[in-house]
């Protein structure tokens, strides 16, 4: 019993010395000081300051309330830049220093401007159509008026008890951009706004970003007035058609394929669109390079940087491929990842396609390696085993007399000597392979 009398109290004092080191722990004060506080009062010229930061915390932040103070954060302070007031009234501002919990606010105050008439714009920049915006006007209590200069497209409205200024501009249907002035008036005081306004929209190119999905490509014709009229998309493809403002162009039709874009037909109103000079010079003016012109199509290519990665637009204006809708057909194709070594010259096979019969081929392939697999072969299409070091097979379609060769195609074992993996399915000619053909007097090879 004496035994359990004294270990009890000394259990007991154990107990209260770990609780008690616990609460002294889980207490912990936070201390948080700035070395400015309260309000500060900025001249209206603005001003630059830095505020020293004392805390026992290894993190803390600083924000501001109002976007015209600028704020850098270093590790033990920060510096807040308030610029030039331009408006003839005083403004104020917050700017809060938070750590563990703990904040410090410092008040700004600035002082108004000298200027006793400011207006919230210089400068406005509209599209071709008809609409308005509200501009704001300070005056420092003196009256104002608003005159415009001699255009009939462009009026402006004076709405005093709110200080603002409404800015109205008419639907420009013409193919020429044009522009005009407001001038508001106080005191002996002039300001200046300039209005600009787009022309109608004639031609125009899709959403062309790498990467782009749905979303991306809604918000973006959203944003030029196009309307969704055909939505064929399932899960993550599919395809969504616009009906969009220009007159040459009426439709736009995105393919999607894992919600991404996977190919664009930009369709015309007429078909003669496709082989205008107007169209040419408007792909050349947005950086594209044209690549010739096979009688059937027009390719044009661009290439654009998004992060890392390499990206060719690709641009197949089809107006007279047979069995081809007569489109723009856009294709975003991600470029090779480095170099990729290539042929020592063009493995050509049977090299006289212009002016030889099926007899010749048969014949030229009996004595090149050649052995013909009736089990691939259908009709006036021939296929032809060959597994050498270098091809897999070759094939031809002949005429139906027989007496010309209308295709000729060559399978490799190393496709990476001609070709790169651009996306999934998607096999693309390599720069090496390219250049090869173009020594070898293959001139602007066309990828289907």
């Amino acid at each position: 019993m004496k035994k359990t009398a004294i270990l009890l109290p000394l259990i007991l004092l154990l107990v209260g010395i770990s609780m008690t080191s616990c609460s002294n722990k889980d207490l912990e004060v936070v201390s948080l000081e700035i070395s400015e506080f309260g309000t500060l009062n900025i001249g209206a010229e603005g001003e630059k300051k830095t505020i020293e930061v004392t805390t026992n915390q290894n993190n803390w932040v600083v924000t501001a309330n109002e976007s015209w103070i600028e704020i850098d954060q270093q590790e033990n302070n920060f510096t807040f830049s308030v610029p030039n007031n331009e408006m003839p009234i005083e403004r104020k501002a917050s700017i809060l220093v938070i750590a563990g919990g703990q904040a410090r606010k410092l008040e700004i105050i600035q002082a108004a401007g000298k200027g006793t008439l400011y207006v919230g714009e210089e400068k406005l920049q509209f599209d071709q159509f008809a609409q308005e915006h509200l501009v704001r006007v300070v005056s420092n209590g003196s009256a104002w008026n608003v005159e415009v200069s001699g255009s009939t497209w462009l009026k402006a409205e004076q709405i005093a008890e709110e200080n603002r200024l409404r800015i109205i501009v008419e639907e420009n249907t013409s193919t020429k951009p044009r522009s005009g002035k407001v001038f508001v008036k106080s005191a002996g005081l002039v300001r200046e706004i300039n209005v600009e306004q787009g022309a109608k929209v004639m031609y125009m190119l899709p959403l062309l970003i790498p990467g782009s999905n749905i979303e991306d490509v809604q918000k973006y014709e959203d944003q030029r007035k196009s309307k969704l009229i055909i939505n064929t998309s399932y899960l993550t493809g599919g395809t969504h058609t616009y009906r969009t403002i220009s007159p040459l162009f009426p439709k736009i039709e995105y393919n999607f394929s894992n919600e991404k874009i996977n190919e664009i037909d930009m369709i015309p109103s007429d078909v003669s669109i496709l082989t205008s000079e107007g169209l040419h010079n408007f792909l050349l003016e947005n950086g594209y390079e044209s690549k010739g012109d096979n009688g059937h199509e027009k390719p044009y290519v661009k290439m654009v940087k998004v992060g890392e990665a390499n990206f060719e637009i690709r641009i197949q204006i089809l107006y007279s491929v047979p069995r081809m809708p007569k489109v723009v057909k856009f294709l975003i194709i991600r470029r090779q990842p480095n170099a990729m070594p290539t042929f020592n010259e063009v493995p050509k096979g049977f090299n006289n396609i212009s002016n030889g019969t099926k007899a010749d081929a048969i014949a030229w392939e009996a004595s090149n390696g050649g052995k013909m697999s009736q089990s691939k072969s259908i009709g006036n299409f021939y296929y032809f085993d060959v597994l050498d070091k270098l091809y897999i097979g070759r094939d031809y379609i002949f005429s139906e007399a027989g007496d010309s060769i209308k295709m000729m195609r060559l399978f490799t074992y190393d496709i990476s000597k001609a070709f790169y993996k651009a996306a999934e399915n998607n096999y693309q000619m390599t720069d090496e392979f390219k250049a090869l053909l173009e020594r070898e007097g293959f001139t602007n090879p066309i990828e289907t």
